[in-house]
């Protein structure tokens, strides 16, 4: 559980020297933060059953090709999940973040 963050609540970035990300969140929490609740910037990365809501930028920021599985994001300042798809497409399934 990550809440009250002045930034990211949950923030990953890189892997193994290049932009693979690999990056895995699962039944976690990130509300309340002062930037996104959880952000992956890379590229391959998943999260599954997480919990997003009141942060001051995006629920959940994912740059694609990815998976999300489960994301509950709502009352986010920009929007309650964000998916970059300029390198590729996310699959996403059972997402409740409108």
């Amino acid at each position: 559980m990550t809440n009250g963050n002045g930034n990211d609540g949950v923030f990953f970035s890189g892997c193994c020297g290049d932009s693979r990300g690999n990056n895995i969140a699962v039944n976690s929490t990130a509300n309340k933060n002062g930037a996104n609740g959880f952000e992956f910037t890379d590229l391959r990365n998943s999260v599954s059953n997480v919990t997003a809501n009141k942060n001051t930028a995006h629920g959940v920021f994912m740059t694609c090709p990815a998976t999300e599985s489960g994301i509950a994001a709502k009352g986010n300042g920009s929007t309650n999940l964000d998916e970059d798809t300029s390198s590729g497409v996310c699959t996403a399934l059972n997402n409740k973040a409108p």
